[in-house]
This record gives C-alpha cells, structure tokens and sequence, in this order.
C-alpha cells in the first residue's frame, strides 16, 4: 500500500465520476477503519493484517489522505474526470 492515494482516487473518478467515487471513498473508510481496530489488543480472535505493527500505519495514513479528499474535494486539482483516450 502507498503513502499517496492520488492516483487511486484520480482512477476512481474516471471510471465512476466525482460523485461515485466519493461514495466508493466512504466505503473504503469504513472497512480501513474497521480493519485496523480489529487486533488482539482489542479481544479479536483474529485480527485483521492492518492492525499489525507492520501495516497499521500505512493504512492510518492512507485513511486520512481520503478523508482529506472528502473534506477538501473542491480544492484537489484532478476533480475532473480524464476524457477517455481513442
């Protein structure tokens, strides 16, 4: 997993547009979320992989970068949608 979510967030607005893309967004905040609280240190029977020393920041780090994107989405310079190429 990468530190910069860029060009995930650019893939998912041009294949679904601004407003699916964000949807799709959401969801993935969820499931981050979800995933790095599920630990041992929390109870979990089994834990989910980011949860572990060597992925939770990374994923911490990519969850913020999309919530960024959901707070500041007027501002980032690839909201438009890249025409398709021929």
């Amino acid at each position: 997993m990468t530190n910069s979510e860029d060009s995930r967030i650019q893939f998912y607005i041009n294949r679904d547009g601004l407003e699916s893309a964000k949807d799709s967004i959401r969801m993935i905040l969820k499931v981050y979320r979800k995933s790095v609280l599920c630990s041992k240190k929390r109870g979990h029977f089994k834990p989910h992989h980011a949860s572990t020393r060597e992925f939770r920041q990374a994923f911490i780090d990519s969850y913020l970068q999309f919530k960024r994107f959901l707070q500041n989405e007027k501002t980032r310079p690839f909201l438009q949608p890249n025409p398709p190429t021929t």
